[in-house]
């Protein structure tokens, strides 16, 4: 699958943009205390992970898809497995370098080539 180069530089730029936005802006979930009405012990709410988030990504933006979904689940602590269309595999193979290249690199962001078929399997 293909798209014009104009089109899929404009993509990329985008991509670009929106981890300049998450690198710069994140902030990791601060634990915050919640009102209670008694004195005796304090409530406190935190965030967790989820776990582990598996994307489905589809063939007509698959780098933006990707970065959209996985970058602020990686950042929040989740594991990221991603299927992406079989119209464009590459494009899994070569975010997954990116990520990697990214510092996530212990298996957080994971490409994963399968089909319909062995979806019950993933999950």
């Amino acid at each position: 699958m293909g798209k014009p180069i104009t089109q899929a530089e404009g993509e990329v730029k985008k991509v670009v943009a929106f981890c300049n936005y998450y690198g710069s802006e994140f902030k990791e979930p601060q634990p915050r205390e919640l009102k209670t009405t008694t004195d005796k012990k304090g409530a406190y709410q935190k965030y967790l992970p989820t776990g582990t988030v598996y994307l489905i990504v589809p063939f007509n933006f698959p780098f933006l898809s990707i970065f959209k979904s996985a970058l602020p689940n990686l950042l929040l602590g989740n594991v990221v497995l991603s299927k992406s269309s079989s119209t464009c595999p590459m494009v899994g193979k070569l975010t997954e370098e990116c990520f990697m290249a990214a510092g996530f690199s212990n298996g957080e962001y994971q490409n994963v080539l399968t089909n319909y078929k062995q979806l019950d399997l993933i999950l």
